[in-house]
């Protein structure tokens, strides 16, 4: 399967919508689903080659996404944005290089940025995100 092709699946769509499970297992299946798909790559195509390189990584990422909802669920907000942020840093590097370098703006019509704060307050107008 080849990079474009990866982003054009219903594993790897976004936004996903849940409705017959709980959120803790929808995202579960969701993270099973994505990471058998992306075994499936194109070991020749360097942008695939990166995300396989890289599986463990983001089954990381996957893993402390899933510690951020458990925690924001325990109604323990600072935990879950650390593991969010330890999330993104599984698979940044790689994440930003795979974007920046001649992919097709088509396949990624629903990427939002994210930024890391510390302990600084910020006004409401840069509450809003921005897609890219």
């Amino acid at each position: 399967m080849t990079f474009t092709e990866l982003f054009g699946l219903k594993e790897a769509a976004l936004p996903a919508r849940h409705s017959t499970i709980d959120f803790i297992s929808f995202m579960k299946r969701r993270f099973t689903d994505f990471l058998s798909v992306i075994s499936q790559l194109d070991e020749n195509d360097w942008r695939c080659n990166a995300i396989l390189s890289e599986k463990r990584n983001v089954e990381k990422s996957c893993n402390a996404i899933l510690e951020a909802i458990k925690s924001y669920y325990r109604g323990l907000p600072s935990k879950a944005f650390s593991h969010v942020n330890q999330a993104i840093g599984y698979v940044k590097q790689h994440f930003d290089r795979i974007c920046l370098e001649g992919v097709p703006g088509k396949g990624f019509k629903n990427l939002y940025r994210l930024r890391v704060t510390h302990g600084s307050n910020l006004e409401k107008k840069e509450l809003f995100h921005i897609p890219f």
